[in-house]
């Protein structure tokens, strides 16, 4: 028998180091963003489909009377009308901006009875840097089936 040794030289194609080379995959963090945007979005479109008629209105009222105090002393009322208007557009609502910059009136129209009285106990009165103020509707005997119920604006 007979000994040989034969020389095969390794083929190493890794780069010298301690790890191995890695490839940065882009696809999975996008994917993670997606994800959590998507879940983020679903959660807000979940937290707005369970809000009461009365969060939601006092909701927008809140956003106008900010709009409105944004607005120069100077605005026209149908400037003040395109700020506030779009903050009531599921509701059938009606701007009075006549009396700005005291004040700017928002009627909504054909409220029922439950969410009349939902709107006394949440957004009868808003104060912060405008004051918002429901005219009428002193209680909730003063609802109706049908009500047509009106805050004043106040920036």
């Amino acid at each position: 028998m007979s000994l040989t040794t034969s020389f095969h030289p390794r083929v190493n194609n890794a780069r010298p180091g301690l790890l191995p080379a890695r490839r940065f995959d882009i696809l999975g963090p996008l994917r993670m963003m997606a994800f959590i945007a998507v879940a983020a979005l679903g959660a807000q479109q979940l937290a707005l489909a369970l809000q009461s008629p009365g969060q939601a209105i006092r909701g927008n009222l809140s956003k106008a009377a900010a709009a409105a105090s944004a607005l120069p002393f100077t605005a026209t009322p149908a400037e003040v009308q395109e700020a506030i208007e779009p903050y009531f557009s599921g509701f059938d609502a009606t701007v009075d901006a006549r009396g700005f910059p005291a004040s700017a009136a928002v009627t909504l129209h054909g409220l029922d009875r439950t969410s009349c009285v939902d709107a006394i106990a949440l957004a009868r009165r808003i104060e912060g840097r405008a004051v918002v103020s429901l005219a009428g509707f002193s209680s909730p005997q003063d609802c109706g089936e049908q009500n047509d119920m009106t805050w004043r604006i106040m920036p």
